[in-house]
């Protein structure tokens, strides 16, 4: 998991411009929250879990640091303005949902929340076929949505957001996207 976040953390830094309001969507543990605030971003945690959110503020608190952490669910940002952050993180948050409509619900909040000329990293596992699987998460058993690339890719253009960049990476598993809000 480690190696996981910190191949998030180095694709985003080479993408990324000067430090600004960052929102991550779906924080969990708030790894990428705590490495962003340290880099002077003014940094929001976003999740719907309670235990994910509890577990990120332990972390953030122990560190001094100082990170607005929001529960909420992707499809339903309301509490955010519009245009309210340079940069908007989704690691592995869209697998959640298994139905387009809520994909692209989840997409468009993204972009609503995203200041003119930001930009969206969206990070999913990848299978050529694209498809939902079962699998253990935190020792709970859920379902999960794979991509491919092409999904991610007309999901992102159904947005009408500019794709910046959209690469196969971490061996083959993982496809990780970076749009521009036009």
């Amino acid at each position: 998991m480690k190696n996981l976040i910190k191949l998030e953390q180095r694709l985003i830094d080479e993408e990324i411009g000067s430090a600004g309001k960052l929102l991550d969507i779906g924080c969990a543990t708030g790894e990428n929250i705590i490495y962003f605030s340290q880099k002077c971003f003014e940094v929001t945690g976003f999740d719907l879990s309670e235990e994910m959110l509890k577990e990120s503020k332990e972390k953030v608190e122990k560190l001094g640091l100082s990170i607005k952490l929001v529960k909420g669910n992707v499809c339903d940002m309301n509490m955010f303005k519009d245009n309210s952050f340079d940069y908007v993180l989704c690691m592995f948050t869209l697998m959640n949902l298994k139905d387009e409509v809520l994909q692209k619900q989840a997409i468009n909040e993204m972009k609503r929340v995203c200041k003119l000329n930001g930009k969206i990293f969206i990070m999913v596992h990848n299978s050529d076929e694209g498809k939902v699987i079962f699998g253990d998460w935190f020792d709970k058993k859920f379902e999960y949505r794979i991509f491919n690339k092409d999904e991610i890719k007309n999901l992102i253009e159904g947005i009408n957001l500019k794709i910046e960049k959209i690469d196969i990476v971490g061996e083959g598993k993982y496809i990780f996207s970076v749009c521009s809000k036009i």
